[in-house]
């Protein structure tokens, strides 16, 4: 019985630190799924079958294979059960330990492999960084363009400096960020620091998507900051580069000071992530969950029940305490993963479309909690929900192509970009026997009218039969407005028309439409 116990005891270490060594080899969470128990078996029962029933190994190879954790506890199991049968069981500790005897020898290798393969991951962590930059510095020369997506028209290799993105150019606001965090007086302490962070990716085809391009932001604490951006922008990438998932192509980024790039596990544990997507067990109760992740995060032993309580009794869902997750309602689970990211009380919380899916009251309890978040820590909130974004940030950055291309308040960003007032006029179509001579018209009109300064014929949403204006004055005389517009209506063809103040989905189409598809 002890014998057993052993075995299981020395093997379960070195099984641990093995597993964690070969997930490096498999470049997804799928692919280890779908090939990890092949090739586990591969390298652990066909030595084994070999060695015990086609070549007549010595016990010194067997020590020797026995480098796999796998194959050594075959070894043990095969070792004990040969001694039982020749009546001579491992009964005393003595007869157990003994040098002069195989299962000696097993535990002595399993006790080599804990030590190596553990050795062999801290070794892999420590490198893991500057191996992986190197290498995809490696595949990216004599990269070329890829053809679309964040990456499309960006030329990499060579003495590339510049960015080709077709469409809008980066703002002054982006500009001076940019200056703001290169300056040599920044204090890097008490906020969240982008310092040019690049991501270039091989795709494999052989083109390079540049799908992150020299991002540079700081967010202090105090702060929610939105990023905003269609798919494909570069936002999710950008993230997971400050998180970890990806080890940047250049740049950096800090928090508190501590570098996310040379220090990852020291800047790890002052993030909290609340994914997209609810990660939660479904065998463990809501309160289990808060306890694991209160633990992970270094939450004092004598302080972990009552953190949990209190943040159970917060986010209203205590009376599920004790609920399995898989019985969580949608809303539940939602306030749970805010929960696990929160606990520890992290410097900086990632909220990746928090409020997903929500009914308008939980929606509106979220968004009162993420603002008592942002005390004392940095929230960084994504989503495309603009209702959200203005309500909540207190500046917004929105990426296209990779890029960041505008920066600011809400309110600064509606003045810059949204001010003022959006026309659509719906024509009749082929009313008239030139649609575009009559949409000049109605733009020559407007600008006469609002003179040109003050109205934007937006061509890129207009089409032969709908005419779209921004009118950028703060005041507008509606009546005077109706009375012109109703005069041409006939001459126009006019069906019907409508006047919107400025808001900021407005401002994010604006940027929006530079997207390069995917």
């Amino acid at each position: 019985m002890f014998a057993y116990f052993f075995l299981v005891i020395f093997f379960a270490p070195s099984c641990v630190a093995f597993g964690y060594f070969m997930s490096w080899f498999f470049p997804t969470i799928e692919a280890a799924q779908e090939w990890g128990q092949e090739v586990i078996g591969i390298f652990t029962a066909m030595p084994f079958f070999l060695t015990a029933f086609v070549v007549d190994a010595s016990n010194f190879a067997h020590t020797v294979i026995g480098l796999i954790p796998g194959y050594a506890l075959f070894r043990g199991f095969s070792v004990l059960e040969a001694e039982a049968l020749e009546d001579n069981a491992y009964l005393t500790f003595g007869e157990i330990f003994d040098p002069k005897r195989d299962l000696f020898w097993v535990y002595f290798i399993l006790l080599v492999d804990t030590v190596f393969y553990w050795g062999l991951v801290i070794a892999a962590e420590k490198l893991e960084a500057p191996v992986t930059k190197m290498m995809n510095d490696w595949r990216q020369k004599g990269g070329e363009v890829a053809s679309s997506g964040a990456g499309s028209a960006i030329p990499t290799g060579g003495n590339a400096v510049m960015s080709t993105t077709l469409g809008r150019e980066p703002d002054e606001q982006v500009s001076t960020e940019k200056t703001d965090v290169m300056s040599s007086n920044n204090d890097l302490s008490n906020k969240l620091v982008i310092q040019g962070i690049e991501q270039k990716f091989v795709m494999q085809n052989g083109k390079i998507n540049h799908a992150v391009k020299g991002v540079f932001l700081q967010m202090p604490k105090g702060e929610v900051f939105g990023l905003l951006g269609m798919n494909g922008a570069g936002k999710t990438t950008l993230l997971q580069t400050i998180q970890g998932k990806y080890v940047p192509t250049s740049g950096d980024c800090t928090i508190d000071k501590v570098s996310c790039v040379k220090d990852m596990d020291e800047a790890r544990k002052m993030f909290g992530i609340c994914p997209q997507h609810d990660v939660l067990w479904d065998e463990c109760t809501s309160r289990e969950h808060l306890i694991a992740f209160a633990n992970i995060r270094g939450v004092e032993k004598s302080k972990v029940e009552k953190t949990v309580d209190l943040l159970l009794k917060r986010l209203d869902v205590s009376h599920k305490a004790n609920a399995m997750s898989s019985t969580l309602s949608g809303d539940q689970k939602r306030k749970l993963s805010i929960a696990m990211a929160v606990i520890g009380n992290p410097t900086c919380v990632f909220l990746d479309e928090p409020t997903t899916g929500l009914d308008p009251n939980t929606r509106r309890f979220v968004w009162d909690y993420i603002m008592e978040l942002k005390k004392d820590r940095v929230v960084v909130l994504t989503t495309h929900s603009m209702e959200e974004a203005d309500a909540l940030c207190s500046r917004i950055g929105i990426m296209v192509n990779g890029e960041l291309k505008t920066l600011g308040t809400p309110m600064q960003l509606k003045a810059m970009y949204g001010s003022g007032y959006r026309i659509d006029l719906k024509l009749k179509s082929g009313s008239n026997d030139n649609d575009n001579d009559t949409n000049a018209s109605i733009v020559q009109f407007m600008k006469e009218v609002y003179g040109d300064d003050a109205i934007v014929f937006d061509s890129t949403a207009s089409t032969s039969t709908i005419c779209v204006f921004d009118i950028r004055r703060n005041e507008l005389n509606f009546g005077e407005f109706f009375e012109k517009v109703e005069e041409k209506r006939e001459a126009w063809g006019l069906l019907d028309y409508n006047i919107n103040q400025a808001n900021l989905d407005q401002v994010f189409k604006n940027f929006a439409k530079f997207q390069a598809s995917a």
